[in-house]
């Protein structure tokens, strides 16, 4: 509908996909040299239509993938039209209806009244909503709930930039390009997180809290009540504030989200015998782009069948809940729910009822017998007390609580620190030891970082520092020993190490230098392989910190030393079209220039009083005291007006010492400008480390505090 918010979420996504957006109006008015309103004006509706259709063929026969085409809200209104976007769909093109709060877009189109390029409907909102609504989900493939207002306390920065992160992950998510799930894989057990809010809007600010050891998070649809309030007799939410809820969750998280309708019988709220409620509201979680979407399979096949053929690239978590208590594991019953989840699902879930221990032995017993066939990745867990060291030993998406939730979604459900804790003392996750190599080490935060992490999830792990300023046998031992789990790596190894690997990334290739060290398992073999996490956290801070929703259009690097190249790396990810570089010596700065591909368009600069192109993203490589803001004083001198001349942006400093210099100094003066110091960028690269190392997201909040701490408590 107009007031959605197309045209500006079509832009950014078609920003975040490297290609374009165009507006049908704004074809339709070069075609006919008139405005839209001046059209029907002149016209009438229905040659409107007429036209706008003939344009719309057009736009379906292009073969430009990343070409993002915005409709007009009412070209649904005649068969012709709709019958072409019904072909487009199938024939695998996607059509996205965008849409947000109806009480919303109704009070903006009153607010704003007719224009001069969007004629009156000449009837009331309700009746054209009435009215277009089926036609709407008849002919998109999916759907986008627009949240205009900051969530979770964002700012309005926070929220550009959350929108335009749910942009990327929907649509590329859609199209094929990027799942976002957790590999399931019985050595690397994974979870998710069970929501049981009735409005999950209080629980967003301490999200990332509540997901900590999560590997996606469930929102329990049957849980979800406009009041408030839990549900006290079975009903369906309306399917408008399901879609809010989701929406608010996705500018919170970046996790994957399990979307579960649960009905009565199966344990949940949702009634049992509402087949058409149950069908559209799990087909919402495929419609929203949802990486699980479960399926119960008690429902009769036509439901199983239409939920599977609309299931795009959402994977179907084919459920089986027993509530009885009477399912036995090594009985005939289980074995026919398994193989109607296997038919329908990705991923089979099959939930018991523990009485005694040995309930947990037959479900073992049963799990290994349909791996041992190379089944789906099976889910199988049982319920209650007794039933706890079933969820221990499940290492496929075991849901998991967290003591800040109202409620556990099923007896017996634990935390994630608890399960890992349980699963460290049972020998299911052995000890691995972790180190950072280089000298001088000793002040090193690293130990905190990681160390505060792993007793946050309940880890047995334990990081140490192995101060080397070469490569000895010591280092050596280290790195062959069989409790090795990973290795920071800093001055002067960065080169040095990248002999003992096994491979390097193809990212730090490139930039030439190695600070990760994760070993990795290939057919019962380990292989060492080194990473560069400093691009991912310079490109994250520059992600997170600009002020603009776009990608940076030009980016300054200051200093030719080794961290540079991890910065022009970040840069260039971000789809700079131009990587400023300085340094004293411009020699070196060209070394670094020629090292790179002609398509990173490095152009060096001889000073920083005189630019070719004011940049929207600085990065300082050079020590902390290198730079002054006072012309004439000893240091490299900074013209503010100069370097921070664009409308707003972000610089970065890597020095790690002082927490403000003199070039961070001077952003934090300029408006529109943010700040990101050295020991931030600490942070960032360990968060990457973190789940290099261990596959889950690191608790970053309270890695944070404590590196802060340690921080502040040595300066």
């Amino acid at each position: 509908m107009r007031g959605a918010g197309k045209t500006y979420i079509g832009s950014v996504v078609a920003d975040v996909l490297g290609g374009e957006y165009t507006d049908a109006d704004d074809v339709f008015s070069e075609q006919t040299k008139l405005s839209v309103s001046d059209f029907v004006a002149a016209n009438d509706w229905a040659a409107f239509r007429q036209t706008e259709t003939k344009i719309l063929k057009e736009f379906v026969q292009e073969k430009k993938g990343n070409h993002v085409i915005g409709l007009g809200g009412g070209v649904v209104e005649t068969q012709e039209a709709r019958d072409v976007l019904a072909d487009y769909i199938r024939n695998g093109g996607a059509v996205i209806h965008i849409t947000r709060e109806m009480g919303d877009i109704e009070g903006y189109l009153d607010s704003i009244g007719s224009t001069a390029t969007r004629p009156n409907w000449g009837e009331g909102f309700d009746e054209v909503w009435k009215r277009r609504q089926p036609w709407y989900s008849e002919c998109s493939s999916h759907e986008f709930f627009n949240t205009l207002a900051p969530v979770a306390g964002q700012t309005q920065d926070d929220h550009n930039v959350a929108v335009r992160g749910e942009c990327e992950r929907f649509f590329k998510f859609i199209t094929g390009r990027k799942s976002n799930r957790p590999v399931l894989d019985v050595e690397n057990p994974t979870t998710f997180l069970s929501l049981t809010f009735p409005d999950i809007s209080p629980a967003l600010e301490r999200i990332d809290e509540l997901t900590e050891g999560a590997d996606a998070i469930e929102l329990r649809v049957d849980l979800l009540s406009p009041s408030g309030k839990a549900p006290s007799a079975p009903t369906l939410p309306p399917r408008e504030y399901v879609a809010k809820q989701l929406s608010l969750l996705r500018l919170a998280t970046n996790l994957p989200v399990v979307y579960s309708v649960r009905s009565k019988d199966q344990g949940g709220m949702a009634p049992s015998n509402d087949d058409k409620g149950y069908l559209d509201l799990v087909t919402l979680g495929l419609r929203s782009g949802c990486e699980y979407v479960d399926l119960e399979t008690c429902w009769k096949n036509s439901i199983l069948d239409a939920v599977v053929a609309k299931k795009g690239a959402s994977h179907i978590v084919a459920s089986w809940h027993d509530w009885t208590g009477k399912m036995a594991w090594n009985g005939k019953e289980v074995k026919e729910k398994y193989d109607v989840c296997a038919k329908y699902g990705d991923v089979v879930k099959i939930v018991g009822t523990a009485k005694s221990m040995s309930d947990n032995y037959a479900l073992a017993t049963f799990v290994e017998a349909q791996n041992a066939k190379g089944g789906k990745p099976f889910l199988a867990i049982n319920m209650g007390a007794k039933g706890q060291m079933s969820r221990i030993s499940n290492p496929i998406l075991t849901p998991i609580t967290h003591p800040l939730l109202p409620s556990r979604a099923a007896p017996g459900q634990l935390s994630a620190r608890e399960i890992n804790t349980a699963r460290g003392l049972m020998g299911h996750s052995p000890r691995k030891r972790y180190f950072l190599f280089g000298s001088p080490i000793a002040a090193s935060v690293s130990p905190t970082l990681h160390n505060t992490g792993f007793e946050t999830l309940g880890l047995p792990h334990f990081y140490d520092r192995y101060e080397a300023s070469s490569v000895d046998d010591g280092l050596k031992e280290i790195l062959a020993a069989a409790d090795f789990g990973g290795a920071s790596v800093t001055i002067p190894l960065k080169l040095d190490i990248i002999p003992l690997l096994d491979s390097v990334s193809p990212d730090a290739e490139l930039i030439g230098a190695v600070n990760t060290v994760v070993p990795k398992y290939s057919n019962g073999k380990r292989v060492l392989t080194g990473e560069n996490t400093d691009w991912q956290a310079i490109a994250e801070a520059a992600r997170s910190h600009a002020s603009s929703a776009s990608s940076p259009l030009v980016g300054l690097v200051i200093g030719a030393g080794g961290t540079c190249r991890a910065a022009i790396y970040a840069l260039h990810s971000l789809g700079a079209k131009t990587i400023l570089l300085f340094n004293r010596t411009p020699e070196n700065a060209q070394k670094v220039k020629d090292s790179f591909p002609s398509e990173y368009n490095i152009e060096i600069t001889t000073s920083l009083s005189s630019l070719s192109s004011p940049p929207a993203v600085v990065v300082s490589t050079v020590p902390g005291d290198s730079l002054t803001t006072t012309e004439g004083a000893e240091g490299i001198f900074v013209d503010a007006d100069v370097v921070l001349g664009a409308e707003g942006g972000v610089v970065i400093d890597m020095a790690y010492k002082p927490y403000k210099t003199a070039l961070l100094s001077l952003a934090e003066g300029r408006k529109g400008w943010k700040s990101v110091p050295g020991v931030e960028i600490l942070c960032l690269q360990g968060y990457v480390q973190f789940e290099l190392w261990t596959g889950k997201k690191a608790p970053k909040e309270k890695i944070r505090k404590a590196v802060m701490d340690k921080y502040f408590a040595s300066a």
